[in-house]
């Protein structure tokens, strides 16, 4: 991509940020299940987990 429509795209995604639309999401650092481990500003937390692609549970196969 041209560097003029990287900073285009830089410019919206600043602007939405500064109307507070942004919204970063966790990285997910385990298996998808009832109860997860996220990444939160450098620190993992275990929590619930209700949505998921993963109704059958094939995720957590290895």
């Amino acid at each position: 991509m041209s560097q003029p429509y990287l900073d285009h795209l830089q410019q919206e995604i600043d602007n939405i940020s500064a109307h507070g639309l942004y919204e970063v999401e966790p990285i997910l650092a385990s298996a998808q299940s009832a109860s997860i481990g996220v990444e939160f500003d450098s620190s993992q937390r275990q929590v619930s987990f209700f949505c998921a692609n993963n109704y059958p549970g094939l995720a957590d196969n290895h």
